[in-house]
């Protein structure tokens, strides 16, 4: 199932399969933010497992949608009542240093709100685990570009390949279903800064790919 924010799929001229052994591909389009039909669909399809991917990113020219996708339309696949697990990845959240704010014109309105949006769907997901059954597993995603290159610029060290991408997912969709949590994923670049010892720990996962030193 592929449920998206906008009124059409975006092709790409790369492309790698999750292998699901038994189960035959179905597609629906969907706005998240339609809460009716969005809970129909995971209902009359009696989905269990949601890979939650459909977000407004930070240049987006309209600030109050970027809320109402990245917040309203979290909290609407959240609520749905027909399943039990729930898979949900989101982008890397922007670093902040304490008690260092960023200067005011190297941060816009629509970074902010990104971030806010971002940070408050983490929160729903620690919410939902506390009073529920629902497992919830929310990444923050490395840089991931449509080249599948690490690039020469400071976004080479949080690159996440393609291949490391999916094969993430699939250690996600064979992982207990008990498994609940916040991580980090990126390819094993060189200075890389955050930690992947939890989804090693939790997923078993290793990072096929990684940056080398320029």
């Amino acid at each position: 199932m592929e449920i998206n924010n906008n009124n059409k799929l975006e092709s790409s001229s790369y492309q790698q399969r999750i292998l699901i052994t038994g189960i035959s591909d179905k597609f629906f389009q969907c706005d998240v933010t339609d809460r009716i039909k969005l809970h129909k669909i995971i209902e009359e399809q009696k989905i269990n497992i949601i890979i939650h991917l459909a977000a407004l990113l930070e240049n987006y020219p309209d600030i109050e949608m970027i809320s109402h996708v990245n917040i309203d339309g979290t909290k609407n696949i959240f609520e749905a009542q027909t399943f039990d697990d729930i898979t949900m990845l989101k982008n890397l959240q922007k670093l902040t240093i304490s008690n260092n704010p960023p200067l005011p014109d190297t941060q816009t309105s629509g970074h902010e709100v990104y971030s806010q949006s971002k940070i408050i769907g983490e929160q729903m997901a620690i919410d939902i685990v506390k009073n529920s059954s629902k497992s919830i597993i929310c990444v923050r995603f490395g840089w991931v570009n449509i080249d599948n290159q690490p690039g020469n610029t400071w976004s080479r060290t949080v690159w996440l390949s393609h291949r490391d991408l999916c094969l993430f997912i699939d250690k996600v969709l064979q992982a207990p279903d008990n498994i609940s949590g916040i991580y980090f994923l990126t390819s094993n670049n060189h200075r890389r800064w955050v930690d992947l010892d939890d989804a090693k720990r939790d997923f078993d996962f290793v990072p096929q790919d990684g940056a080398e030193k320029l």
